[in-house]
């Protein structure tokens, strides 16, 4: 997966209209690429380096894609085997249960 470092228009990802082609526009933080386009590892290449158009990168790697249905780490009450549970801020006092 990538991420739009610096916005762009697509050239090889349009549609034709009427009145011409309409060019998919990736703005920065956009994930690239959208959804139902393949585009080749020379593509990729070209736009994570400065020798396309601008000049200079316009996509990064971030790593692999993240299934959004997966909790993300810290977010689960549940411990992992071996790991002792999280401490809690709740603290009890004895005394004024006593009185």
């Amino acid at each position: 997966m990538y991420k739009v470092i610096k916005g762009f228009f697509d050239l090889e990802d349009y549609k034709d209209t009427k009145s011409g082609r309409v060019y998919h526009e990736y703005v920065e933080g956009d994930e690239y690429p959208r959804a139902g386009v393949d585009p080749g590892a020379e593509r990729v290449a070209l736009l994570a380096s400065d020798d396309n158009l601008q000049g200079e990168p316009l996509i990064e790697s971030v790593g692999a894609p993240t299934d959004e249905t997966e909790p993300e780490p810290g977010d689960s009450d549940e411990t992992s085997e071996g790991e002792a549970p999280a401490e809690t801020d709740k603290k009890t006092d004895k005394n004024a249960s006593e009185k």
